[in-house]
């Protein structure tokens, strides 16, 4: 019978991309390591959930959250920092993948 045994990785991302990672968790409700290792896998990096009326939700990826954060930040012309842009982003993404 094979021995079945983990295996560690160490991976280091500067600040700015932790924060990133953090508000991303936050907002889907997954650990870090839980997401990392669906980014690293290519699985999605959220369940889809379902939505009243039995809809579902596409799976968030770190691609898409990043681009819904870009969108927004566009569509405001500037108005507001990047950062206020992405808060916007992770509490509209929680209230949906939450409900």
């Amino acid at each position: 019978m094979p021995r079945l045994s983990n295996c560690k990785i160490e991976v280091r991302f500067d600040q700015e991309t932790f924060d990133q990672i953090n508000r991303i968790t936050n907002a889907c409700g997954l650990s870090r390591s839980e997401f990392i290792r669906n980014a690293v896998m290519g699985n999605a990096a959220c369940i889809a959930p379902e939505v009243p009326g039995g809809v579902s939700v596409p799976p968030l990826t770190l691609d898409r959250y990043l681009t819904l954060v870009q969108h927004v930040h566009r569509a405001l012309s500037g108005s507001v920092s990047k950062s206020t842009a992405e808060l916007c982003v992770a509490i509209t993404v929680q209230s949906i993948y939450k409900s």
